[in-house]
């Protein structure tokens, strides 16, 4: 019991020191934002060891965010993301789910700052989205889950971690902890006509560090109260390559 707590307060000790040195990382600029989000996003899914089971990565990071992290719209489906996919579509039988999608983007405004909470429920999607035995069918190779903002910030996680870059494009126009989407309009040829109108989905800085701040809090209060040693979760030995290893 009081090695376990020892464990617990090494690890925390040693996330807080380093959330801090993330945090005086500078002089702020796009690339330092980048490189901030990077390395709090590493926070989380090193935390996410300590208590996954799942099987896969992204079924570990997914359930971890949406249990330690407190982010009220992490299950919400994201309306752009949904609609781009089904404006490649031609099949009838999606029109209800077209058209529910177009009228509630409908009232969005290019230049406001468009909260998540804009975004569709899962359940309200699933209403129209079409199954097969009662369960969901794929739409181009996804299901309603590929569309949760928990999942799009495994994407961006990835993108992040695997690619060096954003997936989309970083406006950073609002100082705000809170995701939110953005109107971009992309402009070609010397008449200035319209090549693309999208929204763009925003992951500030200070969200991912919100993120990561709630989720070393809340996962802390979870080791303490249910006696889990987490250091049993990271491997440290002197030869890298573990026996348990496929």
């Amino acid at each position: 019991m009081e090695e376990t707590s020892t464990h617990i307060d090494n690890l925390f000790q040693y996330c807080q020191r380093h959330l801090q040195l993330i945090d005086q990382y500078g002089p702020a600029s796009e690339d330092v934002d980048i490189h901030r989000r990077i390395l709090y996003i590493n926070i989380i899914d090193a935390l996410s060891r300590t208590i996954g089971v799942e099987k896969t990565n992204r079924k570990r990071f997914v359930s971890f965010v949406r249990k330690f992290c407190e982010w009220e719209n992490c299950d919400r489906i994201s309306l752009p993301h949904l609609a781009h996919i089904l404006r490649y579509i031609d099949d009838e039988s999606l029109d209800p789910l077209k058209n529910f999608v177009i009228n509630r983007m409908s009232n969005w405004m290019a230049g406001e700052c468009v909260k998540l909470s804009k975004d569709s429920e899962l359940s309200e999607i699933l209403e129209l989205w079409p199954h097969h035995c009662e369960f969901p069918q794929k739409i181009k190779g996804k299901f309603p889950s590929h569309f949760q903002h928990v999942h799009l910030l495994y994407t961006f996680r990835n993108s992040l971690v695997h690619e060096f870059r954003l997936p989309g494009i970083d406006f950073n126009m609002w100082n705000t902890d809170e995701p939110y989407y953005i109107h971009f309009n992309k402009f070609g040829g010397e008449e200035r006509e319209f090549d693309e109108s999208s929204w763009q989905l925003q992951f500030p800085v200070k969200f991912v560090r919100r993120l990561c701040q709630i989720s070393m809090r809340n996962l802390e209060d979870f080791l303490r109260d249910n006696n889990i040693d987490p250091i049993i979760a990271f491997r440290s030995s002197t030869y890298w390559i573990s026996l348990d290893e496929p």
